[in-house]
């Protein structure tokens, strides 16, 4: 699956672990995930890059579960690395598209990918845009609807 992780600009402390734990919550294997894909634009962009490295590390399901829930004891040693995530930037170009160039970018992204990750604070009229574009092509749509600020970890 080809998942394209999209978001507000205004948070700055989403991690990797993060997105693990918004999917699992979907029930979504992180396994699947083939190819991320991102806008690269702003702070939940940034990130993709760190949870692929993340993934690719290979964490062994304990460590991964250990991560995810801390509180819980975990056992099992089964290696959770598939195969080598690959991620993909998709652009905006505002020389060739001038004012529309976010619009035509998230277009491009909705095309391209195969589900979407959205990450937001529910009224962003970009996120929107992002959400009805996946909605019209019929593509599983992920909400994580947060506040306007996360609290940075200690």
């Amino acid at each position: 699956m080809k998942l394209v992780i999209y978001g507000s600009d205004t948070f700055t402390n989403i991690t990797p672990e993060f997105i693990v734990s918004s999917l699992s919550v979907y029930g979504i294997s992180y396994c699947k995930i083939t190819e991320v894909v991102h806008g690269a634009y702003g702070p939940v962009d940034e990130v993709c890059y760190d949870f692929i490295q993340f993934y690719n590390s290979g964490l062994n399901s304990c460590e991964l579960n250990q991560a995810l829930d801390p509180y819980r004891n975990f056992h099992e040693d089964t290696r959770v690395k598939v195969n080598d995530m690959k991620c993909k930037a998709i652009y905006m170009n505002p020389e060739k598209h001038g004012k529309h160039a976010r619009t035509v970018r998230n277009k491009e992204l909705s095309s391209y990918g195969d589900a979407l990750l959205l990450i937001w604070n529910g009224s962003s009229k970009d996120c929107q845009d992002m959400k009805r574009n996946m909605i019209d092509q019929n593509k599983p749509v992920y909400e994580v609807i947060l506040g306007d600020i996360i609290q940075p970890r200690m």
